[in-house]
């Protein structure tokens, strides 16, 4: 039975420390910048936004995979 629960806990617990310190990093790097020019927001748009499809990806498919797995055997 918890083996069932295991990777999709797994993958929550990793995907939200992807999050939490990928997005704690682009912002510390960008407010590091005294004067940001256009680039320097375009990337950080960029990376902010491709910390947060991947580590919310995972995070909501872990969800998804648990409420899947508690729905199922109920």
């Amino acid at each position: 039975m918890f083996w069932d629960y295991y990777y999709p806990l797994l993958f929550m617990v990793l995907s939200a420390l992807i999050l939490y310190f990928g997005l704690r990093k682009e912002v510390r790097k960008f407010h590091g910048n005294s004067e940001p020019t256009l680039m320097d927001r375009v990337s950080f748009g960029f990376n902010f936004l491709l910390v947060l499809v991947f580590g919310g990806t995972f995070f909501a498919g872990s969800i998804i995979r648990l409420v899947y797995l508690a729905t199922r055997t109920a």
